[in-house]
């Protein structure tokens, strides 16, 4: 099933109930376009999917037992560095975009309080998940694009974050129903 933003809206809302304020254990990548996330929250230990999947891109609770591989690869490396210990603070999403923002707050090498989101994009080829630290600088990603592979917008370290291009779509949730059901005929 293809995930939309309403969809996304509502996976949104069931994992904000559960997750929040959970601290990460453990985190785990069985595969290259593959997160799975360990958390301890109030109600247990719980574990949170991220899939970056062309043709299965998600993001859902899950009970499945990852098979690791023996050596871990440098991405999940580089997430367990800045995010085991971190407390989920919120989940964010724009508008009713497929794109799911997770602020944790987490603790650096110098014991300094330090903010990362971690970036699930579902847009089916183009999907990806992405570490952004408190400036909004990319600390690295499951996907890396360059130009040559985007002529919108790179995806790599060490640059700013930009959300994908707005589509002017129309929002169930904050547009006047009336415009909504004039557009919805017009087409």
């Amino acid at each position: 099933m293809a995930i939309d933003g309403i969809f996304l809206h509502s996976i949104k809302n069931e994992l904000e109930k559960v997750l929040i304020d959970g601290r990460i254990e453990k985190i785990f990548q069985p595969t290259k376009e593959e997160i799975v996330i360990s958390f301890r929250t109030r109600n247990g230990a719980l574990k949170l999917l991220m899939s970056a999947k062309a043709d299965c891109p998600r993001v859902h609770l899950t009970e499945f037992a990852p098979e690791n591989p023996a050596k871990p690869p440098m991405l999940c490396m580089l997430l367990r560095k800045h995010l085991v210990g971190a407390k989920l603070l919120k989940i964010k999403q724009d508008s009713l975009e497929r794109i799911l923002i997770f602020e944790f707050e987490a603790t650096n090498e110098l014991a300094d309080r330090v903010k990362f989101n971690l970036i699930i994009e579902i847009m089916a080829r183009h999907s990806n998940i992405i570490l952004v630290d408190e400036a909004g600088i990319i600390v690295d990603s499951v996907k890396r694009i360059d130009y040559s592979k985007s002529s919108f917008r790179e995806i790599l370290p060490n640059i700013k974050y930009t959300l994908p291009p707005q589509q002017n779509k129309m929002n169930i949730l904050t547009d006047d129903l009336n415009e909504i059901k004039k557009a919805i005929s017009d087409s």
